[in-house]
């Protein structure tokens, strides 16, 4: 409707939200580096024999302070063969998302695991090279946990916004 003695113009619209989710303002980031333990069987031994190991490094917690599932963004920075990233939910269930790749030194993939997109250095898709679950964290606490064959410069970048 216009009124064009007064300049003013009337508008109705529709609005659907294709996306109607809250996302908190903070990114949550957890960075890890491969599994690494230390302890161990220490020769010679004596009965009764008593093996303790710590691992230090490898895993984390991620907490989702919303009420819906969020999309986690990973980066793996090589060298890295064969990576695999698991979330364990609050309930105890693990989601593991492998990659059947080599990454050398300086290379990267970036992860949504929302999308589903698996990019190599910034610019090539590897999506074929992903298989297993694709896991969202849910609300709660999740424990992240990856693996592959060791490299002390290999690391895992998580990052997360909580969501309503």
């Amino acid at each position: 409707i216009k009124n064009l003695k007064r300049a003013l113009v009337w508008n109705d619209a529709s609005v659907k939200a294709l996306e109607p989710s809250i996302y908190s303002g903070a990114i949550h980031e957890l960075m890890l580096g491969l599994p690494a333990w230390t302890g161990g069987l220490t020769v010679p031994v004596t009965v009764p024999v008593t093996i303790s190991a710590t691992q230090t490094d490898g895993f984390g917690p991620a907490v989702n302070a919303g009420d819906r599932l969020a999309s986690l963004t990973l980066r793996i920075d090589g060298p890295v063969v064969d990576p695999s990233v698991t979330v364990i939910s609050p309930d105890d269930i693990p989601h593991t998302l492998s990659f059947g790749t080599t990454l050398y030194a300086g290379d990267w993939l970036d992860v949504d695991t929302e999308t589903r997109q698996v990019v190599l250095n910034g610019s090539v898709s590897r999506f074929a090279d992903a298989y297993g679950d694709w896991p969202l964290l849910e609300p709660g606490t999740s424990m992240i946990a990856w693996r592959a064959e060791f490299n002390p410069d290999a690391q895992l970048t998580v990052q997360w916004r909580d969501r309503w």
